[in-house]
């Protein structure tokens, strides 16, 4: 599963990268926050991911998106 070095490294190794799978990773906001460095990356898809309002909020600064698709993976806020 990826974690945050792992997507630091995929940001600083493969700017151009256009699109991106995971399934069952460690997804925290400074990892997403890494991948703003791709600049290309069109399209995102995340499966089985616990995310958290913090960690999805970081999708939205991926600014090209095109697509993005995230199944079995939002967690709900406390309330």
């Amino acid at each position: 599963s990826a974690t945050e070095a792992d997507l630091k490294y995929i940001a600083q190794h493969f700017p151009n990268l256009e699109c991106l799978e995971f399934i069952h990773a460690e997804l925290t906001p400074a990892g997403l926050a890494a991948l703003c460095q791709c600049r290309k990356l069109k399209e995102l898809f995340i499966q089985c991911s616990d995310l958290d309002e913090g960690t999805a909020c970081q999708i939205a600064r991926l600014e090209n998106l095109e697509e993005i698709a995230i199944s079995n993976g939002l967690v709900p806020p406390d309330i």
